[in-house]
C-alpha cells in the first residue's frame, strides 16, 4: 500500500498533466480565430502540434486514472501509464525543438510568409502594429491604411521593427515586475 505522501505528490502531478494537456487544447483551439498579426507567427502546423500533443496528455492522464482505481494485484495499466509519460516527454523535447530551431530562422522564415500573404492581411498587420513594410517601408509594403500617405509612411518602421521593439518592451516591463517583487506594474 502506497504512503499518504506517495498518493498526494501522484495526484497532484497528475492534475498538473491534466491541466497541461487541457491549456494546450484551449489555446490550440481559441488561437485558430482570424488574428492576423497572431496567425503571421502562429501556423497551422503550430496549432495542430499543440493540439495533438494535449490529447496525448489527456489519455495519458485516463490511463493514469485507471491504473490507479484498478486492483492491486495487477501493474499492467501502471507500465502503459509510464510508456505513454516517456512518449509524452518525447513529443514535448520534438516539438520545442522544432519551435526553437524556427526561432532561430525567424526573420527569414517571416520574410517567405510575409511575401505569400495577401495584401489585405498585409495591410491588416501593418494597421494593427502601426509601421509599414517588412524590415522598412519600401520593402513589401502595401500602400492603404496606415502606410495610404507615403510621407507618413517613410517615417514608419518596419514590421520587423516593431515586433522587436514589442518584445524588448515586455522584456523590460517583467523585469521591472520582478525587481518590484513579482507584482503588477501598476
Amino acid at each position: 500500500m502506497p504512503s499518504p505522501s506517495l498518493k498526494w505528490v501522484w495526484a497532484i502531478l497528475n492534475f498538473a498533466l491534466l491541466a497541461a494537456g487541457s491549456v494546450l487544447i484551449a489555446i490550440s483551439t481559441v488561437w485558430r480565430s482570424h488574428n492576423p498579426a497572431r496567425n503571421f507567427v502562429i501556423s497551422e502546423l503550430d496549432l495542430n502540434a499543440g493540439l495533438v500533443l494535449g490529447i496525448a496528455m489527456l489519455i495519458t492522464w485516463a490511463i493514469s486514472i485507471i491504473g490507479i482505481i484498478q486492483r492491486n494485484n495487477s501493474t499492467a495499466v501502471l507500465i502503459m501509464t509510464n510508456w505513454a509519460l516517456i512518449i509524452d516527454a518525447i513529443g514535448v523535447v520534438v516539438i520545442g525543438c522544432i519551435i526553437w530551431f524556427c526561432t532561430l530562422q525567424e526573420t527569414s522564415n517571416y520574410l517567405k510568409v510575409w511575401e505569400a500573404a495577401t495584401p489585405a492581411t498585409l495591410q491588416s498587420i501593418q494597421d494593427t502594429l502601426q509601421c509599414c513594410g517588412y524590415r522598412n517601408s519600401t520593402e513589401l509594403a502595401v500602400a492603404a491604411g496606415t502606410c495610404a500617405n507615403t510621407a507618413t509612411a517613410a517615417n514608419l518602421p518596419g514590421s520587423t521593427v516593431c515586433v522587436v521593439n514589442r518584445r524588448k518592451q515586455a522584456e523590460r516591463f517583467i523585469k521591472i515586475d520582478a525587481k518590484r517583487g513579482g507584482r503588477g506594474f501598476v
